[in-house]
């Protein structure tokens, strides 16, 4: 007795579900990916928002820290262009001068790092935007958990500039 597979019309509708089900799929794994990107670029952004408002530089032999973030920043340590570190415990908001020891020929920082009020370390280069650094601030090693599960996760960590 003769085996009856079915008609075309079974097959080709079969085969057209199982393609609509595999680009659904598709299509979802690609539109969460790009979610978790969006919120990951927006988590930085936000963790940035304080860091972006904090620059020094050097005027009339001071040095100018200019905290305009509303929060208090800490373990300020400030790179003058003669490779001078000046420390700084806290920095309030505001303007903070210190009187910046030796001749300094430019009026820009070359490096500025602090951590701010969430913990997070940052550096920032002369003219650069701020970004997060993971290393001994204070005595503490930071981590950033969100960043790193990203990346353990496979997700590329996107660029806030």
């Amino acid at each position: 007795m003769p085996q009856r597979y079915g008609d075309f019309a079974t097959w080709a509708g079969s085969i057209g579900t199982i393609a609509a089900f595999g680009t659904a799929f598709w299509q979802i794994h690609r539109e969460r990916a790009a979610r978790h990107r969006r919120e990951l670029h927006d988590w930085l952004l936000a963790k940035r928002e304080h860091a972006d408002r904090v620059t020094a530089w050097v005027a009339d032999k001071e040095l100018v820290v200019s905290n305009q973030s509303h929060h208090l920043i800490l373990d300020v340590g400030v790179e003058l262009d003669d490779g001078v570190t000046l420390r700084l415990a806290h920095v309030e908001p505001g303007l903070t001068r210190v009187a910046a020891p030796g001749e300094h020929a430019t009026r820009a920082v070359p490096c500025l790092r602090f951590t701010d009020a969430r913990g997070d370390r940052w550096r920032r280069d002369a003219g650069g935007r701020p970004h997060l650094v993971d290393e001994p601030a204070g005595g503490h090693t930071h981590a950033t958990a969100f960043a790193a599960g990203a990346a353990q996760a496979g997700a590329p960590i996107p660029s806030v500039e």
